[in-house]
């Protein structure tokens, strides 16, 4: 009886944490140089707080990380989402389950994208939640073409944002003549 009772308590244990998997999961990493020397510089100097992924449906123009419903997955327990829910390009709630912290690198959505084709990009948030671009002095690269399967990471690779220097937090919080790690 002791052992059909273990029996039982392990196998509850192992499926305690488990959660439906409604779709595909997108991950990338990012780092930041100078736009016109090259030098790599930090999100304190570049003054970002989190990147959002724009994840777009090509058949349909669906966006799965502005849409509601469910409890969205959240992102993984690997990096933490950013509440990023003021300034220009507000995505709310429902957005920040693809905004991460800035300082990660790295971000990788829970498993809600549904399966299809997307054309998938990041785009850098100021310390405050607004969406940067070049109006801004910020550079990234173009929309990214890939496919999402249901129960699998897509993984974007590394992307690099360009910031003009003008846009740097300037010489007291940051020296871009000095590579960061």
């Amino acid at each position: 009886m002791a052992l059909r009772a273990a029996v039982v308590a392990l196998a509850l244990s192992a499926t305690a944490g488990c959660r439906d998997i409604e779709g595909g999961s997108i991950e990338a990493s990012w780092i930041i140089n100078t736009a016109g020397g090259g030098k790599r510089i930090d999100c304190a100097c570049a003054r970002f707080g989190a990147v959002r992924y724009r994840i777009i449906d090509v058949a349909t123009g669906a966006q799965p990380c502005l849409e509601s419903g469910g409890d969205g997955g959240g992102p993984t327990d690997a990096t933490a989402a950013v509440d990023t829910t003021a300034g220009d390009g507000d995505a709310g709630a429902a957005g920040a389950r693809c905004e991460f912290d800035c300082v990660a690198g790295v971000g990788t959505t829970a498993f809600f994208i549904p399966p299809g084709d997307y054309a998938i990009s990041i785009q850098p948030l100021d310390l405050e939640g607004k969406a940067l671009g070049p109006a801004d002095g910020i550079a990234v690269p173009a929309p990214t073409n890939r496919t999402v399967r249901r129960g699998e990471v897509t993984n974007l690779g590394v992307h690099l944002i360009a910031a003009e220097e003008a846009r740097l937090a300037g010489p007291s919080s940051c020296d871009p003549d000095v590579l960061t790690p």
